[in-house]
């Protein structure tokens, strides 16, 4: 199991970093938030999409979660404006409507990738890994 643990140990190194979940369900914010935790991610937590724009234009993350449906600026509107400052960082849409054209609109407002509600401790994890 060598080459097995020289995977982990690769998996361990690239899957440290700091994320921005931005996400107003408190239910869903504590899942995701000890996801990331017991990944050894740290993060901040914000309610809204007005409250995400201004933490990416202030603050460094390596990618954002950004759920789609939230009050005072819903996720497609934070991304427009975060793509208006921010090209680069990956904004990760997350949302209960799991539709391929849900997925479509989210890809087209500017966001990077989609995890549909409820995702698990493994899907995070593989998508923290495409992007770090």
């Amino acid at each position: 199991t060598v080459i097995h643990s020289a995977n982990e140990a690769i998996e361990a190194v690239l899957a440290q970093g700091h994320v921005l979940v931005a996400e107003d369900h408190p239910v869903n914010q504590k899942l995701v938030t000890h996801f990331l935790s017991k990944l050894g991610w740290t993060y901040d937590l914000v309610g809204n999409g007005l409250e995400a724009v201004e933490c990416v234009r202030n603050n460094t993350y390596n990618l954002v979660l950004m759920d789609v449906q939230m009050p005072k600026m819903d996720g497609l509107e934070a991304t427009v404006k975060i793509r208006a400052f921010n090209q680069q960082i990956p904004i990760i849409a997350i949302t209960a409507h799991a539709l391929e054209n849900e997925k479509i609109k989210c890809l087209g407002m500017g966001m990077n990738d989609f995890l549909s509600k409820p995702f698990d401790l493994a899907a995070l994890k593989k998508m923290l890994l495409k992007y770090s």
